[in-house]
């Protein structure tokens, strides 16, 4: 038996780690309290025992104590120190992980003497490095396994980690990124960016980017990264980035953002745009400038809509949209209203002249024939201008200003340009408050029509009559010229117009069916009801609802509008004389007087306009104009009919001259139905 002295019998109490003698033969000699807590020994006589032995007072720890004594034998047969694990049952079902060592000693003849063993428990040890160890390969997956592109740069910002998503989408593999700093694949103009972006992250905040991107095949991309900084013990030591491809985002909210700014079909800033411009240009306003705003209109624009279709319509805009860019300044705005309008805006002008030479360019390039895809057609335009001298002006103010002195220029023969002034804003109103008159006339049936009686010159007997418009309105302040004017710029013209066919129609029918002579009656069809691509549909409509045929109606159309487009017209004059009906050219010598339309359009008569008439008996120049278009007609075997004939002598002249027909306050005034019924019983 080995025998301890107190100074080692001290030591080994007080150690934390288990330590046990053994002798050659596996008895146990000598064990600390730790053995005996950690072996379940501590009220067994263990001195003298074996391992097996020791199993049965405690029966939980027999495996356990066998597989030491096995591995005790082994390290005797070894004859060095041995290091493993053994593993202790607890009466609990766990166990505890010792790591041991095992020291064998021999006397010098060889003989064995005593094993000595010490273990240390592990257990928390080896469960946290476990955990550990699940923690990291958890990492790792969440890392490369993550959906989203991710990488980590230390404190320079060079690259330390890629995921398997990062590389897909740049295109490198990571050995080719990782050393490299982030501006290797960053955007040049992103650069300052993405390092600012990092620097911010690094004082330990997250932050979000987004930033343009070239992958290895040389595609840009737009990546949005959240940067998440590594913090070790307090310490930053690199960043996270967890990168999301929003190139496709990115280019939806660009095309939102076009469509909500741009107008789709020229590419020009759209109204909301505009009104920002010219908000900030307001806000610039400063002592010695002032911004134009320039409003343009072009001119006879649905006419060639209607003729032409809205394809054509179309490529006309793309065109305009093209020479105002040619025209106006860099630091100007040019808008697409809607339609046929466009806004040019120009800011920190030192006067007024500066806007009136760039609405001249805009005039001057307009005046220029349009190829229109191998046509050639001529469209002009109106333009108003509105100046801002300070800031006490709003946007839609001068956009309206600008509105009023383009419509004054409409007013005075289009194709030009004109300032607005105050007194502009009277007229609108007025012109405003006609229309709205007109809606609710047009709504509540207010207007009438009258009849002036239509002559043959030599036998003085009616032939037929025209039909003229009146409006008793209550006022009574609005001349006539002027309520046409308004309702075929507004486009009440086609409403209005229509309703006068109806009531033409059904008049003339009433007439017939109280056994009065077939008049024909004439209609006057106005520019825009003519170029209204639907108008003859609308004829045959009204015609079928009133139980008319064309025979007894008449159309008076001006020649200027035939001329606008040959073909449209001549399909149109065409199909209205297949219903029966006659065409009068309207106000003839007053507009193109062209032999072309006379030779090549359907026209059953010539209308001599009243201003030649007026002074026909004391003027030369008047005289020799009559008796030209008479002798015109004439030449073309059709009649002339003549119109304000207001005196016998000029009757007289007239009807010396060969002129067929005429109307006039001297043969008969405009009457309504009842009191026209006197003239038919001169019909024939």
């Amino acid at each position: 038996m080995i025998q301890f002295d107190y100074t080692i019998e001290t030591l080994l109490n007080t150690l934390p780690d288990f330590i046990a003698f053994k002798d050659g033969e596996g008895r146990w000699i000598l064990a600390n309290p730790v053995a005996l807590e950690v072996f379940h020994l501590t009220n067994v006589d263990y001195v003298g025992k074996r391992d097996s032995e020791l199993g049965t007072h405690v029966p939980f720890m027999m495996e356990a104590l066998r597989h030491c004594e096995a591995t005790d034998e082994e390290v005797w047969r070894q004859g060095e120190t041995v290091r493993g694990k053994e593993t202790i049952p607890q009466p609990d079902g766990r166990v505890r992980i010792f790591d041991t060592i095992k020291i064998p000693t021999f006397y010098p003849d060889g003989r064995r003497k005593v094993l000595i063993v010490v273990g240390r428990d592990i257990t928390d040890f080896v469960h946290n490095r476990k955990d550990l160890e699940e923690s990291r390969q958890r990492y790792q997956s969440l890392y490369h396994n993550n959906p989203n592109p991710t990488f980590s740069v230390d404190l320079s910002g060079r690259i330390t980690t890629v995921n398997a998503k990062m590389e897909t989408l740049l295109g490198y593999t990571a050995n080719e990124l990782v050393g490299r700093p982030t501006s290797f694949f960053v955007s040049d103009e992103d650069v300052s960016r993405c390092e600012e972006f990092f620097r911010e992250t690094l004082l330990g905040n997250r932050h979000v980017i987004e930033i343009g991107v070239v992958t290895k095949s040389g595609r840009q991309i737009q990546l949005e990264i959240h940067g998440v900084p590594m913090i070790v013990d307090g310490e930053v030591v690199g960043i996270y980035g967890v990168a999301q491809d929003v190139s496709d985002r990115t280019r939806a909210e660009q095309i939102i953002y076009h469509l909500a700014f741009y107008d789709p079909l020229t590419g020009l800033a759209n109204r909301a745009m505009l009104t920002n411009r010219i908000s900030d240009a307001i806000a610039d306003l400063g002592a010695g400038h002032a911004l134009a705003v320039l409003f343009i209109d072009l001119d006879h624009f649905k006419s060639l809509n209607d003729t032409r279709g809205h394809s054509m319509g179309d490529l006309l805009l793309k065109r305009v949209a093209q020479r105002l860019q040619a025209c106006v300044p860099a630091s100007g705005t040019i808008c697409r209203l809607g339609g046929d309008e466009f806004i040019v805006l120009l800011p920190r002008l030192k006067e007024a002249c500066e806007a009136v030479t760039v609405a001249k360019r805009i005039l001057d390039t307009f005046s220029e024939p349009w190829d229109l895809g191998g046509e050639c057609v001529y469209i002009t335009g109106s333009i108003g201008i509105a100046m801002g001298t300070d800031n006490t002006v709003d946007a839609e103010q001068l956009i309206r200003n600008a509105d009023m002195a383009m419509y004054d220029a409409k007013d005075k023969g289009k194709n030009t340009y004109r300032l607005f002034d105050a007194s502009l804003s009277d007229k609108l109103q007025r012109k405003v408050k006609l229309e709205t008159a007109l809606r609710q006339a047009l709504a509540q049936d207010m207007f009438t029509v009258c009849y002036q009686p239509q002559f043959d010159m030599a036998t003085r007997r009616i032939i037929g009559a025209e039909a003229l418009l009146r409006w008793n309105h209550p006022q009574g302040i609005y001349p006539t010229h002027e309520l046409i004017q308004v309702a075929e710029e507004t486009g009440l013209i086609v409403p209005i117009g229509l309703w006068v066919l109806r009531t033409v129609c059904r008049q003339a029918k009433q007439w017939r069916e109280a056994g009065h002579h077939p008049l024909r009656i004439y209609v006057n069809v106005s520019p825009r009801q003519f170029i209204d691509n639907r108008f003859v549909h609308h004829v045959k409509r009204i015609l079928a609802e009133t139980d008319m045929d064309g025979h007894a109606l008449g159309l008076e159309i001006t020649e200027g509008v035939i001329m606008r487009d040959v073909h449209y017209a001549q399909e149109t004059l065409q199909a209205l004389r297949d219903m029966g009906m006659k065409i009068d050219i309207d106000d003839f010598g007053t507009g193109y007087s062209s032999l072309a339309y006379l030779k090549r359009f359907p026209i059953d008569r010539i209308k001599i306009d009243q201003s030649f008439i007026r002074d026909v008996t004391n003027n030369e120049a008047d005289l020799a104009i009559v008796k030209t278009i008479i002798s015109l007609a004439h030449n073309f075997q059709i009649p002339a009919i003549a119109e304000g004939v207001e005196t016998a002598t000029q009757f007289q002249l007239l009807k010396q001259h060969g002129c067929d027909e005429a109307q006039g306050y001297f043969l008969g005034r405009p009457a309504n139905s009842n009191d026209f019924n006197t003239h038919l019983g001169t019909a024939h």
